[in-house]
């Protein structure tokens, strides 16, 4: 049986924090035709090939958020593989000069929480991001 080929996708995770810790994140609204419609996501697509996922992360969230970001904004986080084909780089970007639009940002705990706003691989990505945040943020 041949393997499935993977689709290559970069998202950005724009973050924030308050002097408390509380961490935030900018997501967006899915606007398309298909079961994801609707869905709270971060801005990211597909890799080129004729891109690197930090070009693609980059060119992605100009597109989505009309938010122009260097290479040295992207931090590396983490790469996913799902069983659904696609393989997921993820970036953060950590909005200390504020580019990104103020009311889309949501507490990371509360977003959690609303499960069945949420693709389902991002619920993965979100739970490492928790842990992430907890073990070398605090």
């Amino acid at each position: 049986m041949p393997s499935k080929k993977l689709k290559p996708i970069a998202i950005v995770i724009p973050y924030r924090n308050d002097r408390d810790q509380n961490y935030q994140v900018w997501c967006q609204i899915r606007h398309s035709s298909d079961e994801l419609n609707g869905l709270k996501e971060f801005p990211g697509g597909k890799i080129e090939l004729s891109e690197s996922p930090e070009e693609a992360a980059k060119r992605e969230v100009l597109e989505e958020a009309s938010v122009e970001l260097t290479m040295n904004d992207l931090e590396p986080f983490k790469l996913y593989t799902f069983q659904d084909g696609l393989l997921i780089r993820v970036f953060l970007y950590n909005d200390k000069r504020g580019l990104f639009e103020r009311a889309n940002y949501i507490s990371l705990m509360a977003l959690c929480e609303q499960t069945e706003l949420i693709p389902p691989n991002n619920l993965e990505i979100l739970e490492d991001l928790i842990k992430y945040f907890q073990e070398f943020r605090v």
